[in-house]
């Protein structure tokens, strides 16, 4: 990089930092040929450009565990994520394979068993090709609370109909509800309209 441009981007800094005092602008500088832009690294060497999957070091291997008393489609969603990203990302074939391995350990480390992630990956894509999605499709929601909700949802799979599942949790259960008797007494907006003239008052 030249000296002009190393200049000229300080410059431009300097003008972002004097404009508001009360935000402070950084720049990410790359350093041994690589910059991280969101959660991909991109690398160069004297040919080309290529990618690898950026994790933060405050990134933790945490999701929700197989044993968990939540449906199979919301224990299924982070690892599904982790694999797209994986396949639709440009990534050098070594940047890959590391991928693959990274996700298997953080499947191994929520109680996963690592062959899984093939009858996950099959799974959804014999889901996406036999489906699909349109905005034809209607949606019921239901509250997980075990295998009998599995039992009850089973009734629906022939139809048009996609499941939403919500999980309990120990606020939901013990908060109660406020039923507020005036409309101005109760949580949401209201819009007051002056009878006189054209302006409102938004709450």
């Amino acid at each position: 990089m030249s000296i002009v441009v190393v200049l000229e981007r300080e410059l431009v800094l300097e003008q972002f930092n004097n404009t508001m005092h009360t935000m402070k602008f950084s720049i990410e500088k790359e350093m041994n040929n690589s910059i991280n832009f969101l959660d991909i690294a991109i690398h160069k060497n004297q040919c080309n450009i290529y990618f690898s999957v950026y994790r933060k070091p405050t990134t933790t291997d945490t999701i929700i565990p197989k044993d968990s008393c939540h449906p199979q489609e919301h224990k299924q969603v982070t690892i599904r994520y982790l694999l797209t990203r994986t396949n639709n990302y440009h990534l050098e074939r070594t940047a890959k394979e590391h991928e693959y391995n990274t996700i298997k350990q953080i499947m191994q480390n929520n109680k996963y068993n690592p062959p899984d992630i093939d009858l996950i990956v099959n799974k959804h894509t014999e889901e996406q090709e036999k489906q699909g999605y349109t905005n034809s499709h209607r949606w019921a929601k239901f509250t997980y609370v075990g295998r009998e909700t599995k039992y009850i949802t089973k009734l629906f799979k022939n139809l048009l109909i996609k499941i939403a599942f919500t999980t309990n949790t120990v606020r939901r259960i013990l908060s109660q509800k406020y039923n507020a008797s005036n409309m101005f007494d109760s949580s949401r907006f209201y819009r007051l309209a002056c009878p006189e003239c054209s302006i409102k008052y938004v709450r």
